[in-house]
């Protein structure tokens, strides 16, 4: 009779430890997933924020040209979260140039390409494109 209860009071214990590491495997599981879901989230928030900051300062760069035809770009533009940098405009021909800029928020980098097809008697656009590299 005694070696009956030492067997059951085993398969009990064998059966706690069992449920428990499924239980803990379980929750490290969804704690690894949060966090990468949130990585994933904040990564994305970055990304739509460099669009945004590319997009501003390529305005900013167009707003300049239409004030000074003889701005030539070449500066940084800083933004509470970020900064974007207009390269020194390139001249397919006199009056045609391109414009390229580069935004960062936190590691999220957008690169704009803008391409005026005339300065007067207003500015007009020929392409404007995100691009992977110049």
């Amino acid at each position: 009779m005694s070696q009956i209860k030492k067997t059951n009071g085993y398969i009990t214990l064998v059966s706690v430890l069992i449920v428990g590491s499924i239980a803990l495997a379980s929750a490290t599981s969804l704690l690894l997933l949060g966090v990468d879901t949130s990585r994933t989230a904040l990564a994305n928030t970055q990304a739509a924020a460099a669009r945004a900051a590319a997009n501003t300062c390529a305005e900013i760069a167009l707003d300049k040209v239409r004030q000074d035809a003889l701005y030539q770009g070449d500066e940084t533009v800083t933004f509470p979260n970020g900064s974007c940098t207009i390269a020194p405009f390139i001249y397919p021909d006199p009056t045609r140039p391109l414009i390229q800029l580069t935004a960062t928020v936190g590691g999220s980098v957008r690169k704009l390409s803008v391409q005026v097809a005339a300065l007067a008697p207003q500015v007009q656009l020929e392409s404007w494109q995100e691009v992977a590299d110049f």
